[in-house]
């Protein structure tokens, strides 16, 4: 189970600080609203380059890689991107196009499977790797990182392929920037809204900015916040009438629903300290109502002794007066320090990359973090256990919108889902791409029953196995089968 991001002082890689500049400006330029494909291949890229201070070696990649992960001889480095091989496909062709990477061709003129991020030319003055306008929008590449750029743990690769929306993503890199992306850092949480994370993180004045934000609009936000939140990313809290998002740290303590707490009491001691803590010192505040409570017990105990017939010492009398009780009390719930202020979590330093990572499932209980009851189209609807079988095994993560997505369709026609899945099941078993057709085809587009539908197909096609339909080259419509098509003609 995933305990919180620890900052990153091993096993991490750098990305820009005008990373999201560069995705806002290629949004706007190319109108693409979809860019999760490109996003992940790029990053996936950096961190095995940027990872290493290497800007100029590229770094050889098959789509075995992008898609199931980098080895190292019998060890697995990561667990890749997760795209299926067909988004894998339009994602390096998008990047490429872009000018985001480089794909090195040998002597022969033939491709490699090795790529490079894309990086200013030698002679450029400009500081940041900016579209140039002057250039007609063309990207000249990013600029050596040097000191412009921000740490990100070299697990977030692993983390982020369990994202839906790209703005999800984003919001999170967002949170690590402001986080632990300056020189020094006090452990603490940094504490944004969901306005911030749009348009950029406000001065302490109100009338500033920082910078631009993500450049989503404030509802894209709020859903990707929501998702990150559900996947145990994220903590939320209410801060007056405006509600927070922070990275969830380790030694934080949250709700089912991620609703920050305050930190751990038993937070662990650092193992690196060459001198013992120093011991601690009294507070003068309530140094007089502890010396009055100890004293209000001595005298006490002085009587007992006194009537047992006990002879005391001599300098011990029983007629020290006794201070009343109102200033032994301790104090208020109101002048305690804030819980959260006063013990920041001491952060671990970040181990290797875990060989597994925990099902999105493990925080399926965090999902809302809207206030009152579930009712009418809202309620959740219990899903057999013989639909939540078959929807792991086609490898469906349990997201919100996801699995309210398959309770809403089976709400409506429990035969139709369940007769799909078992079609799946026993025809696309280990397929990932199996996942992504039944909630694009099924869920949302509502296609008939293999063998129902109007179109017909064939029961052993290798393309779409005998459902008649497969999802388009960007995987975001079903269209017909074009093998089946082939054999019809």
């Amino acid at each position: 189970m995933f305990a919180g991001f620890a900052y990153p002082e091993a096993n991490w890689y750098r990305l820009p600080n005008d990373w999201f500049d560069v995705w806002a400006e290629l949004r706007r330029q190319t109108g693409r609203a979809r860019i999760k494909g490109p996003l992940q291949v790029t990053e996936y890229v950096i961190k095995h380059t940027w990872g290493w201070q290497n800007f100029a070696t590229p770094v050889r990649l098959a789509w075995h890689d992008f898609q199931y992960g980098r080895r190292s001889g019998t060890r697995n480095l990561d667990h890749g991107t997760g795209l299926s091989r067909r988004a894998l496909r339009h994602a390096l062709e998008d990047a490429q196009a872009w000018g985001l990477l480089e794909h090195p061709h040998d002597a022969a003129g033939q491709p490699t499977y090795t790529y490079r991020p894309r990086m200013l030319p030698p002679d450029a003055n400009t500081p940041a790797a900016l579209l140039d306008e002057g250039a007609g929008g063309e990207w000249r590449g990013f600029a050596p990182l040097r000191s412009n750029f921000f740490k990100v743990p070299a697990l977030w690769t692993d983390m982020s392929a369990r994202l839906g929306s790209e703005v999800a993503i984003l919001s999170v890199e967002y949170l690590f920037r402001h986080t632990w992306g300056w020189e020094t850092w006090d452990g603490r949480a940094c504490w944004l809204t969901e306005d911030e994370i749009a348009r950029g993180r406000q001065y302490a004045n109100g009338e500033e900015r920082y910078d631009a934000g993500i450049g989503y609009s404030t509802r894209a936000v709020h859903d990707g916040l929501r998702e990150a939140v559900v996947q145990g990313l994220l903590v939320w809290r209410d801060n007056g009438e405006v509600r927070q998002y922070a990275l969830y740290l380790q030694g934080m303590v949250i709700s089912d629903e991620g609703k920050f707490q305050g930190w751990a009491t038993s937070t662990p001691a650092s193992d690196n300290t060459a001198e013992p803590p120093p011991s601690p010192q009294p507070d003068p505040d309530v140094l007089p109502s502890q010396v009055a409570a100890i004293t209000h017990q001595i005298t006490a105990l002085l009587k007992v002794l006194t009537t047992a017939g006990i002879a005391l010492p001599p300098g011990f009398s029983t007629d020290a007066s006794i201070p009343g009780l109102e200033a032994s009390r301790p104090p208020t719930e109101a002048s305690r320090p804030s819980l959260e202020e006063s013990t920041p979590p001491y952060i671990q330093t970040l181990t290797d990359t875990p060989k597994t990572l925990s099902s999105s499932d493990t925080h399926a209980s965090r999902a809302s973090c809207t206030d009152g009851a579930k009712t009418g189209d809202d309620a959740e609807i219990t899903l057999p256990e013989d639909i939540q079988h078959g929807l792991a095994q086609i490898g469906f993560h349990r997201t919100r919108k996801a699995w309210r997505e398959v309770q809403t369709v089976y709400g409506a026609d429990p035969a139709y889902v369940r007769q799909w899945l078992h079609h799946l099941a026993h025809t696309r078993a280990g397929d990932p791409r199996a996942a992504g057709f039944f909630r694009q085809a099924v869920l949302r587009e509502r296609v008939p029953l293999p063998g129902t539908g109007r179109e017909p197909a064939w029961a052993d096609c290798p393309e779409c196995h005998g459902a008649g339909v497969v999802l388009d080259s960007r995987e975001e419509k079903a269209v017909r089968c074009p093998v089946c098509q082939r054999g019809q003609a």
